[in-house]
């Protein structure tokens, strides 16, 4: 029940944000002034409440940022507060943004508005969050390449996903001719990145304590039973994994996945696989700490 209060908490966040970037959108595309925003906003009222502070437009830098945004859903009693709201790049062909760079810097959140205990109790009751979005398709090669799609916490810790696709190609019936044709997509590389600031080390402190053990002889067990349920493990990515996830449990700093294949992938092949070795080695997975 917990886990699914947080994942619907998180999910609301998503989707606040994804306001805040749909406005951001708005402004830049448009080059709306504040008085053409407040129409705007008095539109998606049936939706959403939203209120700001100042919008900015720099034309030298083609920068435009919303400051102090307040958002409420319609039916909620929950308003959050997103600091700035800042796109430097937005472009369009046929109606999909083949060029995209926005953040969406300090959005303000308690543990209580995601129904979730356990941050509370490891010290997270106010949290500020921040997500980016940066990629660019290349519709002359029909590649994809996205730079940043993070989300982090400046005191827990920060994911980010970025990845390289080749053979996809924009058109009006884009998810129509998707269905048909999502086989042929090419994966030349992807890395999720995850660098922890503290989250790791309290997640583990409150464990101990909880356990009435220390630290140190939780990491111990920790370390004992991943040994007992792998020792008869020969795959060499596995025990690569392996060391790299015991390594940052000791010392939790970074953990990554990266895909780079030697050339690369269709979906197709992906799905003619049933060994899980076999995609391992053609995708060239590797997970490092």
């Amino acid at each position: 029940m917990k886990k699914s209060k947080l994942v619907l908490g998180i999910v609301v966040v998503f989707i606040i944000a994804a306001v805040g970037v749909y406005f951001g959108i708005q402004v830049y595309a448009n080059s709306k002034s504040k008085n053409e925003m407040d129409d705007f906003v008095n539109k998606v009222k049936p939706y959403t409440n939203v209120v700001y502070d100042d919008v900015s437009i720099n034309l030298l830098n083609q920068q435009t940022s919303i400051k102090n945004l307040k958002v409420s859903p319609v039916g909620s009693n929950e308003t959050t507060l997103i600091d700035e709201v800042i796109v430097s790049k937005f472009k369009t062909k046929n109606d999909f943004p083949t060029s995209l760079h926005v953040e969406v810097n300090g959005i303000h959140v308690t543990a209580d508005s995601l129904k979730d205990e356990t941050l509370k109790k490891l010290g997270y009751d106010k949290i500020k969050a921040d997500m980016e979005l940066k990629y660019v398709y290349d519709d002359v090669n029909k590649e994809l390449a996205v730079d940043r799609f993070s989300s982090g916490i400046q005191e827990m810790g920060t994911i980010n996903i970025s990845f390289n696709l080749g053979n996809i190609s924009i058109e009006k019936n884009m998810l129509l001719s998707f269905l048909f044709t999502y086989t042929t997509i090419e994966i030349k590389s992807a890395e999720i990145k995850y660098v922890d600031n503290s989250f790791m080390t309290k997640l583990l402190d409150g464990e101990a304590k909880k356990a009435n053990i220390t630290k140190e002889q939780l990491l111990q067990k920790i370390n004992d039973d991943i040994d007992k349920n792998t020792a008869n493990e020969t795959n060499p990515f596995v025990k690569e994994s392996i060391a790299a996830v015991k390594a940052f449990i000791k010392n939790p700093k970074k953990l990554s996945l990266s895909i780079s294949p030697k050339k690369p992938v269709t979906i197709g092949e992906l799905q003619a696989l049933s060994n899980p070795s076999d995609v391992i080695e053609l995708l060239q997975i590797k997970i490092s700490s």
